[in-house]
């Protein structure tokens, strides 16, 4: 069984917002949440997801 997509929400929530205004240091997180939905666009998931094996392990019925 291969995941699905990620659909991560593009606005930021006002705790995440608040947390945006702190940081001093770790501008790179920053950085990849303000900018994940085109980071891992459709294209790029997809890519990810051919690294995974067809399987039905994982699989709950």
């Amino acid at each position: 069984m291969r995941p699905g997509n990620w659909q991560p929400p593009i606005e930021l929530l006002a705790p995440e917002q608040n947390i945006i205004k702190r940081i001093k240091r770790a501008k790179l997180f920053t950085f990849l949440r303000q900018y994940r939905h085109q980071i891992f666009d459709d294209e790029f998931q997809e890519d990810l997801n051919k690294l995974y094996a067809d399987s039905a392990l994982g699989i709950h019925q």
